[in-house]
């Protein structure tokens, strides 16, 4: 997700439609939530970007390995992905809110950075699902960036 400077918001993830409308992986909002049907992205193929940035869409959050009593020749640890979805951004007030759905009583962090090119990552919040699995997130320094990026991760 990133918030322009108009309020407007760009998103990309798992989706192929916002508001009844064809925008596969791609779209911008205005600030009221509704589709902004002027925004095209001949910049980008909404393909070539998810290739681009699909790695910030899985977050490693545990390692299993199998117990040493069992027949296998070797303990072999790896790492379980987790797809976390967000359901609902939108700019208040007091800066962005982000709504997501995750694994249930599960703790998470928004991170943020204000370009691609950054690499650094800034923890912004943290907060613990509910039982649902339901989680909210807000950012209220989202409003003093010209560009927001988010990712939401595993402390």
């Amino acid at each position: 997700m990133v918030i322009q400077n108009d309020g407007k918001i760009a998103i990309c993830g798992f989706f192929s439609k916002v508001d009844g409308v064809d925008v596969p992986h791609i779209a911008r909002l205005n600030p009221d939530g509704s589709l902004d049907a002027s925004f095209q992205t001949a910049f980008m193929t909404p393909d070539n970007f998810y290739q681009e940035f699909r790695k910030n869409r899985r977050v490693p959050v545990a390692k299993l390995s199998k117990p040493a009593a069992t027949n296998y020749a070797t303990t072999v640890a790896r790492t379980v992905p987790e797809t976390i979805l967000i359901t609902l951004m939108k700019i208040e007030a007091n800066g962005a809110m982000i709504q997501f759905t995750g694994a249930a009583n599960h703790q998470y962090v928004l991170q943020a950075r204000d370009s691609l090119s950054n690499t650094n990552w800034k923890t912004i919040s943290t907060n613990k699902t509910t039982s649902n699995g339901i989680g909210i997130f807000r950012d209220a320094s989202a409003g003093q960036n010209p560009m927001r990026f988010y990712r939401i991760a595993t402390p």
